[in-house]
């Protein structure tokens, strides 16, 4: 992915939203200043013949962070880039793109063009409260019914023991 006569990008598409907390890139010549974004509009996003342009906020893309690295660096070992420091922001759709200023969010890019491998992303899913549902506590219900109808047919059993 690179922003040499034009900006790349990756679409990632997950099946549940998720928080993106960090990419790992494999390779990076010049250095590695990108833009990570997600969808939060409405409905599934329209991909397939857009330009890079098309990811505003306007379509329903929400700029999260840029990434910038020092101008020149350049590596060829695994580098990890924290790129989410927003943890409320959850979405399946998200975007790593080569740095482009026209996507929005803060910082400064430098003039080099950026070349990245993308290796690996993580990220997290919401933590739900667990809220049971009706056929669970139906469950539990007809149990305490057969608890209780245990607990009498005992002690009906112990007194017709005791008059015996």
């Amino acid at each position: 992915m690179d922003n040499s006569n034009g900006t790349d990008l990756i679409v990632l598409h997950f099946g549940s939203a998720i928080n993106l907390s960090s990419i790992l890139l494999g390779y990076t010549y010049n250095d590695a200043d990108l833009t990570v974004m997600a969808y939060t509009g409405a409905g599934t996003p329209t991909i397939s013949n857009n330009t890079t342009g098309s990811f505003t906020a306007g379509n329903g893309w929400t700029s999260v962070q840029n990434y910038f690295t020092a101008a020149g660096a350049s590596s060829e070992t695994d580098v990890a880039v924290t790129t989410n420091k927003d943890t409320t922001t959850y979405s399946s759709w998200w975007v790593i793109s080569a740095y482009n200023s026209g996507f929005g969010g803060s910082g400064t890019g430098d003039a080099l063009n950026d070349y990245v491998k993308l290796m690996t992303v993580a990220g997290s899913t919401k933590s739900s409260t667990g809220v049971p549902e009706p056929g669970s506590l139906a469950l539990v219900g007809v149990g305490l019914l057969g608890l209780l109808g245990s607990v009498r047919r005992r002690n009906t059993a112990q007194r017709a023991a005791l008059t015996a």
